[in-house]
Order: structure tokens, then C-alpha cells, then sequence
């Protein structure tokens, strides 16, 4: 799974990588190849998940603590930090093979 284009709320790619994995215990990376998406915008960033993640990665990105893998799988890691992005400016996408 892949998230793009976080630099466009003042978010640093890196960063979120590195906190997403931290709170959720996966791995997470940045690359800028783009994969099968194209090449990505001069100085941004793919953050890349390993696994489908993608309630928890919006809840963590609007602060919304309802979403996520279950009651107790959050462990309040949306419900602490928010990054600002609203809740309508998601685009969730998903690829072929993924339910």
C-alpha cells in the first residue's frame, strides 16, 4: 500500500513513515521510483506499507481515533497526534488483489 503526496499538508514523508511504524509495528518505508505509479513528483516521496493499512492510515492522517483494525488495535495513536489532513481530501485506491 502506498500513500502520496503528504508533502502537500506540510507532512514529511519520512517523518510519518517513521511514526506510523513506530506506533503500529510494521514496516513502513519511503522510496520516490513511484513503482507501477509512475515516477513521483520532484522532491516527494511514496511512503509505503507493508500489508493493507489503509483505516489506520486514515485515522492516523485526520485524527479520526473511530477507524482502525478493531477496538483495541489503535492503542490511541490517532487520537493523539493529528496531522491536519481533512477528512474529504482522502483518495483511497486500491490495486488489484487487495479486498
Amino acid at each position: 500500500m502506498r500513500v502520496r503526496n503528504v508533502e502537500a499538508y506540510e507532512i514529511g514523508a519520512e517523518e510519518f513513515a517513521r511514526e506510523f511504524s513506530n506506533r503500529f509495528a510494521t514496516a513502513v518505508s519511503t522510496t520516490g521510483d513511484g513503482g507501477k505509479f509512475g515516477v513521483c513528483k520532484k522532491g516527494r516521496l511514496d511512503v509505503v506499507f507493508q500489508g493493507d493499512w489503509r483505516r489506520e492510515v486514515e485515522a492516523v492522517l485526520t485524527g479520526d481515533g473511530e477507524k482502525g483494525k478493531g477496538s483495541g488495535s489503535m492503542n490511541g495513536a490517532a487520537k493523539g497526534q493529528c496531522w491536519g489532513v481533512p477528512k474529504g481530501c482522502l483518495d483511497i485506491r486500491v490495486a488489484k488483489g487487495i479486498k
